[in-house]
């Protein structure tokens, strides 16, 4: 549009080129800051949406508890420091991660596996 107007002239590309510039940049307004909380607010209704937001508001809850009891039960850096190393230990090996929570069988819990190349000499 810009080079078309200065090598054609200010005519209709002018006009053109400012309806332009005016519909980009209302589409995008409206897309970011109408069209996305309009539809959050819509997926709110959905049942899967209020069993997601329940599930997210108990898990929260839990983990405000969950810190509220560390920094009362933890004085010092070096105790925090301890359990840090007392979970790492417990986890090692046993198919847990460091929350506790076990891990799906897939997941590996020892180095990852390179493909093994033949040396330049060799291919």
């Amino acid at each position: 549009m810009f080079i078309g107007f200065f090598l054609l002239g200010p005519g209709t590309l002018l006009d053109l080129s400012l309806a332009l510039f005016v519909g980009i940049a209302v589409g995008t307004y409206s897309s970011i800051f109408i069209a996305t909380p309009v539809l959050a607010d819509l997926r709110e209704r959905e049942p899967v949406m209020q069993q997601q937001k329940k599930h997210a508001e108990r898990y929260q809850a839990g983990q405000a508890r969950q810190a509220g009891a560390a920094s009362v039960a933890s004085g010092s850096d070096v105790q925090d420091a301890q359990d840090i190393q007392d979970r790492a230990t417990v986890s090692a090996g046993n198919g847990t991660s460091a929350t506790g929570r076990p891990l799906h069988p897939s997941v590996q819990t020892g180095p990852r596996n390179q493909p093994k190349r033949p040396p330049k000499s060799k291919r």
